[in-house]
């Protein structure tokens, strides 16, 4: 069973090796940088109102970063060039 015919793998964190092993890695690149900055003001609100609210629901923008260990519709591997 190969990549991508066979079965397909991505990851969620995207390293900055994962466009280089065989084959390139499909990824999830996210903001960790927001990521961080709404996590901590969450947390100083929550401290700061002594948790008498539910934190609020905050989405950070991700992009997919399609590579080859994932394939289109009828096993042709997508591929990103930018990558």
């Amino acid at each position: 069973m190969g990549l991508p015919r066979g079965v397909g793998v991505g990851g969620f964190v995207d390293t900055p090796g994962g466009g280089f092993f065989p084959p390139p890695l499909t990824t999830v690149r996210q903001d960790f940088a927001a990521l961080g900055r709404n996590s901590i003001g969450v947390l100083l609100d929550q401290i700061e109102d002594g948790a008498s609210r539910p934190p609020p629901r905050i989405v950070v923008p991700a992009s997919l970063i399609v590579r080859s260990s994932t394939a289109a519709a009828g096993g042709t591997a997508a591929t990103d060039p930018s990558g």
